[in-house]
């Protein structure tokens, strides 16, 4: 038995609600739809003008796209910034650095671009104008999902479009904002609106994990579809298939309830015991082979896993806490480190750097060079290590427990378990194998 007949996926009425991606008509990804009339003074961005939306529920529904994602954000906005020290006798240059914002420091900021940047494949800079024009008095952060594009006048966009909520607009009206430009005079306050480049878009950006859709989705799924099985105590043994339809759907949800009833929950039975009159009625009794399901299971998450590596320009997995198969420990990892930045992180960096130092030029202002953080130096909005000891969360620990319960009842073996504790839960190579008082080399 394998997961195709399980999920009796190649029967094409029968997959139009398999979400996760593993039937035969799994749609292929494609960029989002852009508004080819002009309806409305803003470019709508994808299906309902709400394609950023979608960006957020595969960033917050997958554990490994949003962990990558949060590394990359802090990899890009770097360890600090650097600058001469004599600017620090620059008034003008210090207090644009220290209160960018007027509230928030410069680091903070790039912090905040860096996590748009890598999450939408755009960032938003809110330009201030002194009275004259004569000088930038603050740069702003603006949530990039907030922003639509107006239409291109030649060749150029000449305004965006800002909402609260798009999904609610009518509560939320769109305010125009005009789009950066030196020899603007009159709009006091514009937006410096940057996109990663993306072939076949010209008015937003593209996330480059956005590839890796219906990985993310698959993996996702697998998660959620795993951890339902534990809960709901999956124990069955034998697959109870009758030769003949139920004549009522009374008979059908009878039997179905009573099946149930034997097979889910702690006390469930492991074997059904019919009473037929004669052999014509005899059920066809099938042995489910849990560990070849299992062992399915993780070979369709590992090529999630590296699909969606592959999506974000990984090549060493372990810079993001994702256990290797056959590797422990962290040798070369600064090697990988160096590789990922510069052919990765570098190019992003570069680009925000250069926006910065653009708009500090206006003033008169010395350029910034974002610092290079080493695999030790990243670090969070508050400056703790993100290397530090991790901590689990309930549902995590929950799960654990509920897969460690699995091996002892015959479900799992140790070796599937410790695959799913990694994989799907996030712990440590060193963590799993010792959960069941192991290292890797004596596990069996």
């Amino acid at each position: 038995m394998n997961l195709r007949s399980l999920f009796n996926i190649d029967k094409k009425e029968e997959n139009k609600g398999f979400a996760i991606g593993l039937g035969t008509n799994v749609a292929k990804v494609e960029l989002p739809k852009i508004s080819e009339t002009r309806r409305n003074e803003w470019v709508d961005y994808g299906e309902k003008n709400l394609f950023p939306l979608e960006l957020q529920d595969l960033y917050l529904t997958s554990p490994m796209n949003q962990a990558i994602i949060n590394r990359k954000s802090l990899m890009m906005a770097g360890s600090g910034i650097e600058f001469a020290e004599e600017d620090l006798l620059n008034p003008a240059f210090v207090k644009m650095v220290e209160f960018t914002d007027g509230k928030h420091n410069l680091e903070y900021l790039l912090k905040k671009w860096s996590l748009d940047f890598q999450t939408y494949g755009s960032y938003a800079i809110e330009v201030m104008w002194s009275l004259d024009f004569s000088k930038i008095t603050k740069l702003k952060y603006v949530d990039t999902s907030n922003i639509r594009s107006g239409w291109m006048v030649n060749n150029e966009v000449t305004e965006y479009w800002y909402s609260e909520n798009w999904e609610k607009k009518g509560k939320n009206p769109p305010i125009s904002i005009a789009a950066f430009d030196v020899s603007d005079k009159t709009n006091h306050n514009q937006l410096l609106y940057v996109t990663k480049e993306t072939i076949g878009l010209k008015y937003y950006g593209m996330p480059s994990w956005y590839s890796a859709k219906n990985s993310i989705e698959l993996d996702t799924g697998l998660t959620v579809n795993y951890l339902k099985d534990l809960k709901a105590g999956f124990s069955g043994k034998m697959a109870v298939n009758f030769p003949s339809l139920p004549k009522t759907e009374e008979e059908k949800d009878s039997i179905v309830k009573s099946l149930n009833k034997a097979y889910l929950g702690e006390s469930g039975n492991r074997v059904v015991v019919t009473f037929s009159p004669n052999d014509t009625l005899k059920p066809d009794i099938t042995k489910i082979d849990n560990q070849q399901v299992n062992e399915e299971w993780l070979t369709i998450s590992e090529s999630a896993t590296q699909n969606i590596l592959t999506a974000h320009g990984v090549t060493s997995p372990e810079l993001f806490g994702i256990a290797k198969a056959g590797k422990l420990g962290s040798a070369g990892i600064e090697e990988s480190y160096n590789i990922f930045y510069n052919t990765v992180i570098k190019p992003d960096q570069k680009t925000l750097q250069k926006s910065i130092n653009m708009l500090f030029k206006i003033n008169d202002l010395p350029s910034i060079v974002i610092s290079t953080s080493t695999p030790l130096e990243v670090t969070d909005d508050t400056g703790s290590a993100i290397d530090k000891e991790k901590s689990y969360n309930g549902a995590q620990i929950s799960s654990a427990v509920e897969i460690m319960q699995n091996v002892n009842q015959g479900i799992l073996t140790e070796d599937q378990a410790i695959k799913f504790l990694i994989q799907m839960l996030g712990f440590s190579e060193e963590e799993a194998y010792g959960l069941f008082g192991k290292t890797k080399e004596n596990i069996v």
